[in-house]
């Protein structure tokens, strides 16, 4: 075990035991050059690593240059993560002793790495909730399936089944994909808590106009004291109506 594992500094439910004689889970790597590996260049978190079978699975940090559509029509950087990719442990171990790979760190964004004592109670309360969603992705033996037993799709669909069952009726529910996100960002951060808070810097589009959607927006009809009809629901004004105002 690396003597940085976060493992130790976070008190989490288990303490990985499979390492490597030079890179190790938790591991953040620079690949400059990747040769026979089936990866491109750049940053990584090593999220698995297992001697017996030669392999490792690193998990990449996305480019600040990738972006996604916002509902202004406009784009914002945003980060989707995808499922870490298997490489062979004597390949990477190879690659990196010709320096075409550097070890390096990648910390916690300073907008998620806060004091504990500091969180708000909105913030308190997602972290208690995606807790609860990671305590499957967390020990050896648990990883060994997901990783090895190709058996993540698996984890997902019982976490959202056990989670949907118990969610009454009428409130959302748990999606898969919001699942994958969070166990992702939680590998990615080298399974620190700080990871699981909202991050909401990253959310919005500051001064810009929202489309709306199909519910209305503002007030309720019973809260409106002007006449009008309360039974009518209302519409909400999109681009064209705005231009006839």
């Amino acid at each position: 075990m690396n003597a940085k594992d976060q493992f130790l500094k976070e008190g989490n439910l288990a303490i990985p035991t499979t390492i490597t004689a030079k890179l190790g889970r938790h591991d953040v790597i620079n690949v400059i050059k990747p040769l026979e590996l089936p990866i491109a260049p750049g940053l990584y978190r090593i999220v698995w690593v297992n001697r017996i079978s030669d392999c490792a699975f690193v998990l990449r940090f996305p480019e600040r240059a990738e972006v996604t559509e916002v509902s202004t029509g406009k784009k914002r950087v945003k980060q989707k993560l995808h499922f870490p990719t298997r490489v062979s442990l004597a390949v990477l171990e190879g690659v990196f002793n010709k320096r075409l790979i550097a070890k390096t760190q990648a910390q916690v964004p300073k907008r998620l790495n806060k004091d504990p004592d500091k969180l708000t109670e909105a913030e308190k309360s997602v972290q208690k909730r995606r807790l609860s969603l990671v305590d499957d992705f967390i020990s050896e033996a648990d990883l060994i399936r997901i990783f090895e037993g190709g058996e993540m799709g698996r984890y997902v669909t019982r976490t959202v089944e056990e989670r949907d069952s118990s969610v009454p009726q009428g409130e959302e529910k748990l999606t898969r994909y919001y699942v994958y996100q969070t166990i992702y960002r939680f590998w990615l951060f080298a399974c620190r808590k700080s990871a699981l808070i909202s991050d909401n810097a990253n959310c919005g589009a500051p001064g810009q106009y929202r489309n709306p959607g199909e519910k209305k927006r503002g007030r309720t009809p019973n809260c409106i004291l002007t006449g009008h009809a309360p039974e009518k629901g209302g519409v909400n004004t999109g681009p064209d109506d705005r231009a006839l105002i």
